[in-house]
């Protein structure tokens, strides 16, 4: 039942965004055709309406597929506003990449407006709107939700796991952002002999080991594992039993108690864990880098090689062979990116795969070289030659 709910208010909130990107779509068409030249902003007007019309069914479908792939429809109740913020300005910039990508590729320039160009002031004004109207419904729905939570509605039940000083930590978390709208039901000890941490007004409902007898017996919609010590084959044997029961789960483990939450413990003796994560980005990224230069995408290297190996073969089909091979090795690593969560990088490699589809047309349209006149035997300015008889 609470799954279900859920997936209602997600599909609710997926169509309000929906919605907004569309009213962003005729409001910055609004300002850039009759508010911008009326205050001098911009020297001309845009084209009709309609022909920016077939541009919307494009921009909603990249939003819908962006916004249902993203975390902002899944519970946001301890996400801070800033990092909500954060992932929809990402989604904002990769859509109008998007875009920008899907007009370049398809020439729809050219298809829509003749020749000229789509407008950019309203390219930025469509996504500068969109942006916004998300976050204030953002804003919005996080304000009536806190509200409801503070009056008692709409919270969730919860155990903690643990009843030492991370579990202090976390139910004094919980106790003190009542919009949560998350309640305690009580704790579940790591043993039998384990004491509570301070003054913990919850009933011990249990021990580790008769966790999913708890769950079962009780109305639970999330377990929240606050352990000092943790036992990972126990652990994870819970966790898959919580799954199976369809109770959400969380991890808040502690291995270091005497040190904050946000230590991390350093790696390879002295070297700090800040620069090995930095020096593990610069690998990944040359890493990812060379592999993607392998693959057969005009006009990576290996697109290239490709192309010029066929050409041993089929000199004049390599190129028209290249170009087909090239897109379909482009959608599979777009759509491995994408199943990976790699958002930005099946962005990149899109472009790369529509820039070398579209050099290839250029070349394929572009006019053969008039052929030079033969040359003559006539020298007007000379004598001819004179040959021995």
């Amino acid at each position: 039942m609470l799954k279900e709910r859920a997936r209602i208010v997600a599909g609710s909130l997926l169509a309000v965004d929906l919605l907004l990107v569309t009213l962003s779509f005729f409001l910055a068409f609004w300002l850039r055709s009759q508010v911008f030249p009326s205050w001098g902003w911009s020297a001309t007007n845009l084209y009709p309406l309609e022909q920016y019309l077939p541009l919307l069914p494009i921009t909603l479908v990249i939003w819908w597929f962006l916004l249902y792939r993203s975390t902002l429809y899944r519970s946001q109740r301890t996400v801070p506003l800033q990092q909500e913020a954060r992932d929809i300005l990402r989604l904002s910039i990769a859509s109008a990449l998007l875009l920008v990508l899907v007009i370049y590729a398809l020439r729809l320039d050219d298809r829509l407006l003749g020749g000229d160009k789509i407008s950019r002031a309203w390219i930025f004004l469509l996504y500068l709107l969109t942006t916004v109207f998300l976050l204030a419904r953002t804003v919005a729905v996080r304000a009536l939700a806190r509200y409801a939570r503070e009056k008692g509605y709409n919270y969730r039940t919860i155990v903690i796991v643990g009843t030492g000083a991370t579990a202090a930590r976390v139910a004094d978390l919980v106790e003190q952002h009542g919009y949560w709208g998350l309640k305690i039901l009580g704790l579940v000890a790591e043993s039998r002999r384990e004491g509570i941490a301070g003054e913990a007004p919850y009933p011990v409902l249990g021990v580790l080991d008769e966790l999913p007898e708890v769950v079962e017996e009780n109305v639970v919609d999330e377990v929240i594992f606050a352990i000092d010590r943790p036992h990972p084959a126990q652990l994870e044997a819970l966790l898959l039993a919580l799954e199976e029961q369809g109770v959400r789960s969380r991890l808040a483990l502690s291995f270091l108690p005497h040190t904050g939450a946000k230590v991390e413990v350093g790696a390879l003796d002295n070297l700090p864990d800040l620069a090995m994560t930095f020096l593990e980005s610069f690998v990944w990224a040359g890493l990812v880098w060379g592999v993607l230069n392998w693959v057969p995408i005009l006009p990576l290297d290996g697109g290239h090689m490709l192309q010029h190996g066929l050409e041993m073969f089929t000199p004049t089909k390599a190129a028209g062979i290249a170009r087909v091979v090239s897109v379909i090795a482009g959608v599979a690593a777009v759509a491995a990116a994408f199943y990976y969560g790699q958002t930005f990088l099946a962005i990149f490699v899109g472009m790369i795969t529509l820039m070398g589809l579209r050099s290839g047309r250029d070349e394929d349209s572009r006019p053969a070289p008039a052929a030079e006149p033969p040359p003559t035997n006539v020298y007007p300015d000379e004598e001819p030659p004179a040959f021995p008889i």
